[in-house]
């Protein structure tokens, strides 16, 4: 190809670094992405390694189980509570019962 006489050497070297320019620049953002993409990469790993279960039980299955045992633990902490407030009403009774009975014995 050849260039017309009065073409002046700024066009002609413009013509020439600008593709260098922008496969540089194209190159230069591809490999960023790549780097990104490396990072997230290795941070999905670290993230699916503290969730996945290292054992043959499923992991949703674990946490409902526990769940229904911690229901469990509430409800039998409730009844027990509750038996408690009934013993020291009957233990509030009987204090009642032996101070009408024996005043000077008891404080």
């Amino acid at each position: 190809m050849e260039l017309p006489p009065d073409t002046s050497p700024f066009v002609l070297a413009l013509s020439v670094i600008s593709p260098i320019a922008v496969a540089w620049i194209n190159n230069r953002g591809q490999r960023k992405q790549r780097e990104d993409l490396r990072k997230q990469g290795k941070d999905l790993a670290e993230v699916r390694e503290h969730v996945s279960n290292s054992h043959a039980s499923n992991l949703r299955d674990d946490l409902d189980e526990m769940r229904r045992d911690i229901r469990g633990l509430r409800h039998d902490t409730g009844d027990l509570r509750g038996e408690v407030r009934v013993i020291r009403s009957e233990v509030q009774h009987v204090r009642a019962a032996m101070r009408r009975t024996h005043p000077e014995e008891i404080l």
